[in-house]
C-alpha cells in the first residue's frame, strides 16, 4: 500500500493540504460494501474512484489504511461526483486528525503560515 505520486495541491476553496495517494479504501454505502481507490487525501476528506459511487449527499463508512498512516475508520459524506468522488470526513477523532496531519506533513510539508495584512 504505497504512495506512488505525492504532490501538494492548493486551491482557493480548500484550507487543507492534499497529497496524491494510491491505496485501497473500503466503503460501506447504503447499497452495501465496495472497494474504492484513494487518489488524494487531506485532513478534511478523500478523493476516491469507485465503480458505483453512492449518491451525492450520502453518508458512508470509510476505512483506509496506508503505510505511515495506520488504519482510520470514520464516516464521510459524498460532496462531489465526477471522475473522482469527493468524500468529506464527518466524524474524525482527535487521534485520527493527528494521524492524518502527521502523515500529510511528511509528504507535503507543514501548513504555510498565513500572511497578516499590514496595518
Amino acid at each position: 500500500m504505497g504512495n506512488t505520486s505525492v504532490r501538494e495541491m492548493w486551491d482557493e476553496q480548500r484550507d487543507e493540504p492534499r497529497a496524491s495517494v494510491d491505496f485501497p479504501v473500503q466503503l460501506r454505502t447504503p447499497a452495501g460494501p465496495q472497494l474504492a481507490r484513494a487518489r488524494d487525501l487531506s485532513v478534511g476528506g478523500i478523493g476516491a474512484v469507485a465503480g458505483a459511487p453512492p449518491g451525492l449527499g450520502s453518508t458512508v463508512n470509510v476505512a483506509l489504511e496506508a503505510e505511515g498512516l495506520g488504519r482510520i475508520e470514520t464516516k464521510a459524506m459524498v460532496v462531489r461526483l465526477g471522475d473522482t468522488m469527493g468524500l468529506r470526513f464527518t466524524a474524525l477523532s482527535a487521534e485520527e486528525v493527528y494521524a492524518l496531519e502527521t502523515y500529510l506533513s511528511r509528504r507535503v510539508g507543514p501548513r504555510p503560515i498565513p500572511e497578516i495584512p499590514a496595518t
